[in-house]
């Protein structure tokens, strides 16, 4: 490690612009614990500026509300009532981040149930498979939410939709 904070590491401010948009950071935190957080109102500032979508991390996070405001999701271990002092050790090189291995150009979705990784060769399907799956969901919950419910017509629905 070297440097006293954050900014003594600015280099990889130049590489994030190398990298296609829609950005997300990954931050894979070394700390065993993780008991302060990589990631508050400050830093999640700096990467919405730079392009960022949100960022993932294994460690902890902090200023909630202040980061909700600012729309920039943030997916990590937990909450930290304080910040950590970050050292900067690399960037752009592989991490893994609760089992994943993400690579810099690996295409990551995330939500409030977890992250994935999505294969760039399906990317381009993903959207119109995604909004037929949705439509056969809600096939089923409507019949299952109407006074027409029964278990066989209900099989009879989900083995149409296969």
């Amino acid at each position: 490690m070297t440097g006293e904070s954050y900014t003594d590491r600015t280099d990889w401010w130049s590489a994030i612009d190398t990298l296609p948009p829609p950005r997300v950071a990954v931050i894979q935190d070394l700390e065993p614990d993780a008991l302060g957080s990589a990631i508050g109102e400050v830093h999640a500032a700096i990467l919405k500026a730079f392009g960022c979508e949100g960022v993932i991390t294994n460690g902890a996070v902090r200023d909630i509300p202040g980061v909700s405001r600012m729309s920039f999701p943030m997916f990590a271990r937990h909450p930290a009532v304080s910040h950590s002092y970050t050292h900067l050790v690399n960037y752009g090189e592989a991490v893994e981040v609760f089992g994943l291995k993400i690579r810099s150009g690996d295409l990551v979705m995330a939500d409030c149930h977890g992250a994935i990784l999505i294969p760039l060769e399906i990317a381009e399907e993903l959207s119109r498979v995604a909004a037929e799956i949705r439509v056969q969901e809600r096939r089923i919950i409507d019949f299952c939410q109407s006074a027409e419910f029964s278990a066989e017509k209900l099989l009879e629905l989900i083995q149409s939709t296969h």
